[in-house]
């Protein structure tokens, strides 16, 4: 197993330097960052993402929560007033 892992994470490495300018791609490599546990990577990405779309649906939430594990509570709570008031900004609380 730590052999994939190992592999998984070069291929991350080679596909993002060939992708990093793809919003969908940063999207989904910073969540997996953040799902890792690479939150400080995973909030370097996350801020790349231009698309107006993306940034509305859910990079916001993921965005907080890197904030919040890196000890800037403070962005995160700007992010939080920033969302619309909905289920997905009531469970950042």
């Amino acid at each position: 197993m730590g052999v994939f892992l190992e592999y998984f994470g070069m291929l991350c490495i080679h596909c993002w330097s060939y992708f990093n300018n793809d919003d969908r791609f940063n999207y989904n490599y910073a969540q997996a960052k953040a799902t890792a546990g690479n939150y400080k990577e995973a909030e370097e990405i996350f801020v790349l993402i231009q698309s107006e779309k993306i940034k509305n649906d859910y990079t916001c939430l993921w965005l907080a929560r890197c904030c919040i594990v890196n000890r800037k509570a403070r962005l995160a709570w700007e992010l939080y007033l920033k969302m619309e008031t909905s289920g997905e900004s009531f469970s950042l609380l």
